[in-house]
């Protein structure tokens, strides 16, 4: 997700069988220090997210082939994919309940921060 002033709100993650291993946590970095890490992994990376269309071309540039982008009809969050991620825990025996599942903030909201 794009952070603004040339840094995203990311993570990555491989898929196999659709349960996700993460290889960078959650985090708020530049696109610079990102294309950095990829690089270091040396696997192909899917982009999406509203960051892409704002950083396309940088990455395009950087990681050369190892970089591809999601089409437009699977490029932003949807709730449908949460709930198959969801269905293969599920299918795996890692329940949990509803109420204990958050979301992760990287930041502080801007108010916040100009506040304190």
């Amino acid at each position: 997700m794009d952070a603004r002033r040339s840094q995203v709100y990311t993570a990555a993650y491989t898929l196999k069988e659709l349960k996700a291993d993460t290889i960078i946590e959650p985090c708020a970095i530049s696109i610079n220090e990102l294309a950095l890490k990829l690089k270091q992994q040396e696997q192909e990376v899917v982009f999406l997210g509203d960051g892409v269309d704002v950083h396309s071309k940088f990455l395009s540039e950087e990681l050369k082939h190892a970089c591809s982008f999601a089409p437009a009809n699977v490029n932003m969050q949807r709730a449908s994919s949460v709930a198959v991620l969801a269905s293969v825990t599920a299918r795996d025996g890692e329940v949990k309940d509803y109420l204990t599942v958050l979301p992760i903030y990287l930041r502080k909201p801007q108010a916040e921060r100009e506040y304190d």
